[in-house]
Parts: C-alpha cells; sequence; structure tokens
C-alpha cells in the first residue's frame, strides 16, 4: 500500500512539473514551435500556441479548410526560420526560402490566465 501512495504521489509530481516547464516557455520557445508546426502542416499543435486575433483571423482557415495543412507544407518546408528577440511584447521571425525571398514577421505575444504564452496577433512583411 506505502508503495502505491508513494507512486501516485510521484506521479502526481511529474505530471505537475511538466505543467510547470510548460508554462514557464519563453515567448521564442513558443514562436518556435509555432513555425515548427507550421512547416509540418500542424494545425492541431498550431492552434495550441495562438490566442486572441490571430485564432480568430485564421480559425475558419485552420477548423475547416482541409487543404491548409498542405499548403502551410508545400509553402514553409524549405523555410529556413530564425526566431529573434522579445521587444516590448512582439518577437521579429525571419523565414528565409531557397529562392532568396525573405518573409519578415512580426508576432505579438502575451501570456493567458494560467501563465502561456500564446501569439495573438501577427504584423507581416514581405521583402
Amino acid at each position: 500500500m506505502n508503495n502505491f501512495v508513494l507512486g501516485a504521489v510521484l506521479s502526481s509530481l511529474v505530471l505537475f512539473s511538466f505543467s510547470v516547464a510548460d508554462a514557464a516557455q519563453e515567448p521564442q520557445d513558443v514562436v518556435a514551435a509555432y513555425f515548427h508546426a507550421m512547416k509540418n502542416g500542424d494545425v492541431v499543435t498550431m492552434k495550441s500556441y495562438m490566442g486572441g486575433k490571430l485564432y480568430e483571423k485564421r480559425k475558419i482557415l485552420l477548423e475547416q479548410n482541409v487543404d491548409y495543412p498542405d499548403f502551410l507544407r508545400n509553402h514553409y518546408e524549405q523555410g529556413d526560420i530564425q526566431v529573434g528577440e522579445v521587444h516590448d511584447g512582439v518577437v521579429k521571425v525571419m523565414v528565409q526560402f531557397p529562392d532568396g525571398s525573405i518573409h519578415a514577421h512580426q508576432l505579438v505575444v502575451e501570456q493567458d490566465s494560467s501563465g502561456q504564452w500564446k501569439i495573438v496577433d501577427e504584423i507581416s512583411k514581405d521583402r
């Protein structure tokens, strides 16, 4: 019985430490994971990093467009992604493609009520 209680307590601590680690992610980690999900066409993971205006703008695309994952994979798969520092709640991202074109993104990040960072808006400029 003591082993059972000890096992239950240890399991709870492990689960708690994972949830705390997720909440403690830095904004750059969230943005990098978001772009990695884009490269893989993983809209479920993308949605988990989104909130606010950005999610509302992309909701139909993410949830109803069955071709969107393939589009993302085809578009971003060959892109080299560089995530910059956070300044005033904005993370700059540069995506360079094999043809030399660069897409510059500025993503607005905020912490939600649980302390997790979410991408809530986007300002994009292509060069």
